[in-house]
């Protein structure tokens, strides 16, 4: 799982190329994992303000930057980034009460077959659940 500033986006396996992986920014990344999913957070790319640069990086790549393990970073480096825009929940990823310091907040998660959000942890920002749609 790929973790930007403002949402979560599941990438699998045969989702990213060989040739990308010997592009990695860490060693650790350099392969898939055989222990199973890792979650690694997404360095800032350049601002792109309109319609067509988005489309055109895109169009020369046919990936997202989630796809390319160049781009990642630890998720700790991150995650302190991820209260921006995460949201107070409950436990199951149902809006919560803001008027109180809550104890955990949700992101959505943006994958090919479905929907839902990833519950962190408000004041570590570690993953807690994930709940799907």
């Amino acid at each position: 799982m790929v973790a930007s500033d403002m949402r979560l986006a599941v990438v699998l396996a045969n989702e990213v190329e060989a040739v990308d992986l010997t592009r990695a920014s860490r060693p650790e990344w350099t392969h898939l994992s055989s222990r199973g999913p890792q979650l690694v957070g997404l360095k800032p790319g350049a601002q792109r303000t309109d319609h067509t640069s988005v489309l055109a990086a895109f169009l020369d790549t046919g990936m997202d930057r989630e796809q390319k393990p160049v781009w990642y970073v630890p998720y700790a480096k991150i995650a302190p980034r991820l209260s921006i825009t995460a949201t107070p929940s409950t436990t199951n990823g149902q809006p919560a009460d803001s008027s109180t310091s809550p104890r955990f907040v949700s992101l959505p998660i943006v994958a090919r077959h479905g929907t839902g959000r990833m519950v962190l942890n408000a004041a570590t920002h570690l993953p807690q659940k994930v709940v799907t749609y």
